[in-house]
C-alpha cells in the first residue's frame, strides 16, 4: 500500500514545482511588461544627461578659447606678424642677393628663373624653394608640405591650376630624389 502513496507524493511535488516555475515565468513576464516604459525613461533621462554635460563642455571650451584669442590679441598679434615679415623679407633678401651674385660672377644661367612664379621655372630647387644643399629630408618634408597646400582635391575654384602646380612639383622631387 505504500507504493501508491509514494507515486502520488510525487507526481505531487512535479506538480508544485512546475506551478513555481510558470508563476515565476507569467511574473518575469508581467514585471518586464511594467518595468520597460520606467526603463525607456531612464535611458532617455541618461541620453539627455549626456546631451547636456557635452553641450557645458563645448560652451567652456568655446568660451575658453575665446579668451585666450582675447588675450593673444592682447597680448601682440601685431607684433608676431611684424616678426614673421620681417623674417620673410630678410630671406627674400637672402635670395636676391645669391641670384645677383651669381648673375654678376656669370654663373649657370639656369639658376636665374622667373621673377613672376616659381612655377614656371625648370630649376626643382626653385619649384620646391629649397636650397641646392638640402638634404633627402628637407627635400622630402618640403615636398609633402607643398603636397599638402597645392594638392587639386583640397580646394573648389582652383582644381586646373593646382593640378598644374602639383604635377610640376610632383616632376621636380622626382628629379631630385634620384
Amino acid at each position: 500500500m505504500a507504493y501508491p502513496h509514494l507515486q502520488f507524493v510525487h507526481l505531487l511535488a512535479y506538480r508544485i514545482w512546475y506551478g513555481i516555475l510558470d508563476f515565476y515565468e507569467k511574473l518575469k513576464d508581467f514585471l518586464y511588461t511594467v518595468s520597460r516604459p520606467f526603463v525607456f525613461i531612464y535611458f532617455q533621462f541618461v541620453r539627455l544627461k549626456a546631451y547636456y554635460d557635452a553641450r557645458t563642455q563645448q560652451k567652456r571650451y568655446s568660451s575658453e578659447n575665446e579668451q585666450s584669442y582675447q588675450e593673444f590679441r592682447q597680448r601682440g598679434f601685431n607684433d608676431d606678424y611684424r616678426r614673421s615679415e620681417q623674417q620673410y623679407h630678410r630671406r627674400e633678401e637672402q635670395s636676391s642677393s645669391k641670384q645677383e651674385n651669381t648673375h654678376k660672377s656669370g654663373g649657370n644661367r639656369g639658376e636665374q628663373h622667373n621673377e613672376t612664379s616659381r612655377w614656371d621655372s625648370h630649376d626643382p630647387y626653385v619649384i620646391l624653394d629649397i636650397s641646392r644643399t638640402a638634404t633627402p629630408e628637407e627635400i622630402k618634408k618640403q615636398y609633402r608640405k607643398l603636397q599638402k597646400l597645392y594638392h587639386p582635391d583640397l580646394t573648389q575654384t582652383k582644381k586646373e591650376e593646382y593640378t598644374r602646380i602639383s604635377q610640376k612639383i610632383n616632376a621636380a622631387y622626382s628629379k631630385l630624389k634620384n
